[in-house]
């Protein structure tokens, strides 16, 4: 069994990273039905940071800022369940896309470019 919860985060990762935040989401998913406490609860934040991204794909940035800030407070609470994924990197991104979720909200405004997309990188053999 963590074989397979392992396969899927770092399939869940790959995807991420490909900015296919869907089907990130979805194999995340798969992976938060087999776990429980603090594993459990990190893959929720993963889960929700993806869904915020989708949301930001599809121009929701109340939906998006409210999934980026439950998904990254999760990843913060229960980083003992991590996987041995580099977080600093995706929560100082996630704090900027949350930001510009937050400005889309009040100017109706979006520029992807203005920011690089989110990534997520396995860090080493920590977690499982």
């Amino acid at each position: 069994m963590e074989t397979e919860i392992r396969t899927l985060v770092a399939r869940g990762v790959d995807l991420f990273n490909r900015e296919d935040y869907f089907e990130a989401h979805e194999v995340w998913e798969d992976a938060w039905r087999q776990e429980t406490g603090e594993r459990r609860r990190f893959l929720q934040g993963l889960i929700q940071v993806a869904a915020g991204f989708v949301k930001l794909q599809r121009r929701q940035p109340r939906g998006a800022k409210a999934l980026l800030e439950r998904g990254a407070e999760n990843l913060t609470e229960h980083a003992d369940g991590d996987f041995g994924l580099d977080l600093p990197p995706l929560l100082e991104s996630v704090s900027r896309w949350r930001d510009v979720a937050d400005s889309m909200t009040e100017s109706g405004e979006f520029d992807p470019g203005k920011l690089a997309p989110p990534s997520l990188n396995l860090s080493g053999p920590r977690g499982i």
